[in-house]
């Protein structure tokens, strides 16, 4: 998976636990891990950063 600036360490890292956890299957762990890296990618704060407007 490529890497972001926006969406690594501690919080990256629980993400993909939790996933883990929670019975994913890896492709879908793959996915859902990706999602949120593009999503950071585009509003370049971390993930826990984004606000509701940056969404809309």
């Amino acid at each position: 998976m490529p890497h972001s600036p926006y969406f690594t360490g501690p919080l990256y890292t629980r993400m993909a636990e939790d996933l883990h956890l929670g019975g994913m299957s890896q492709r879908t762990h793959d996915g859902y891990l990706r999602a949120v890296r593009k999503l950071a990618d585009f509003c370049q704060p971390a993930p826990d950063k984004i606000t509701e407007d940056q969404l809309r």
